[in-house]
């Protein structure tokens, strides 16, 4: 078993219903060993984009990394498809792999750790919540950090305990 970042995000309908039903998805192939705090986060650009609700989640897994990116991918695929409305502004559920243990992996299919989790506030924050140790296995520094540095102000806001994704 290894231990892998998931980071979930959703703009459309019932944000947080989306979230809990992707941490139940999860939760199927793989155990849940924690969870963030969920945040109501804004976009840099396009004020026209609604809010997100975003959240990181850890798991352990025996799937490889690919493996676990399809699972993922499948999923997203599954809930968008549950959805009506969505468009390429409004995402019922985004579901990117951010780490596998300390794995780097780059392949046309895969990047690991995901090359642009260090620079969003809306992954690092979250994640900095419950494993602000958790090291970045190129930049070498730890979640903690890279949220201070991700930071802006505007970026959002806490909006419930992680925890109540978990009620299913």
């Amino acid at each position: 078993m290894q231990e892998a970042i998931v980071s979930l995000g959703s703009n459309f309908g019932d944000r947080k219903e989306m979230l809990k039903k992707a941490v139940e998805r999860i939760s199927f192939g793989c155990k849940i060993t924690g969870i963030s705090n969920v945040y109501e986060t804004f976009p840099k650009t396009g004020a026209h984009l609604k809010p997100y609700l975003n959240c990181c989640v850890s798991i352990e897994t025996d799937m490889d990394p690919k493996g676990l990116m399809l699972f993922l991918v499948e999923i997203e695929r599954q809930l968008v498809a549950e959805s009506t409305g969505a468009s390429e502004t409004h995402h019922p559920i985004d579901c990117d792999l951010i780490a596998v243990g300390q794995e780097v992996v780059m392949t046309p299919q895969l990047t690991l750790p995901h090359p642009d989790a260090h620079r969003r506030a809306f992954v690092m924050i979250p994640l900095a919540d419950f494993k602000a140790d958790w090291v970045h296995p190129i930049l070498e520094k730890n979640a903690e950090t890279l949220a201070q540095e991700a930071f802006w102000d505007g970026w959002g806001r806490y909006h419930s305990p992680g925890q109540s994704l978990l009620d299913f």
